[in-house]
């Protein structure tokens, strides 16, 4: 009931076990992330920031991990469309969900093992223009991105994060 013990709780776990992928801590978080849960799961409605901080707590869980599953998870959570309890909270999700991708990433740049078939860079730049994951509206032209709307996309500012994902030590 009290969102801010919560979130508290979440990121504390996850920053306490930083970098180890326990498997413990990860159900804790994933409980607390609505979009993730199995159809056959009771519904559960979380405030906004308990969500967003536990995106946040598994980029500290999986830190440097490269983690295959866990890193599509939190592209996928960028660009994803808002519920109902995310409408009006949706740039900071999409920014935490950024955030931890660049975590479970960190320092790995194109040499992560294992997830150069997820084309990470391509699929950034797509979110970070206003486009969806299969969205072919976006056009690239050499390495720069044409979005024919000039708005802010709420996955602006996560996609950007990911892309910043440990510094490219390449």
């Amino acid at each position: 009931e009290h969102d801010a013990t919560t979130v508290g709780v979440l990121l504390g776990m996850a920053a306490a076990r930083r970098g180890t992928m326990d498997a413990t801590v990860s159900k804790m978080l994933f409980l607390h992330i609505p979009t993730r849960h199995p159809p056959s799961f009771p519904e559960l409605e979380l405030p906004a920031a308990v969500q967003t901080a536990a995106l946040l707590g598994v980029g500290l869980l999986y830190q440097g991990s490269a983690h295959r599953l866990m890193t599509e998870i939190l592209l996928a959570e960028i660009g994803r469309k808002p519920g109902p309890l995310l409408t009006q909270d949706r740039e900071g999700y999409a920014v935490a969900a950024g955030l931890a991708l660049g975590l479970v990433t960190l320092g790995l740049g194109r040499s992560a093992a294992g997830l150069a078939d997820l084309q990470l860079e391509d699929r950034l730049q797509r979110l970070m223009a206003g486009g969806g994951e299969q969205d072919d509206t976006v056009i690239r032209s050499g390495s720069a991105l044409h979005n024919p709307s000039p708005e802010f996309h709420p996955s602006l500012f996560g996609g950007a994060l990911g892309m910043a994902r440990g510094a490219e030590h390449d």
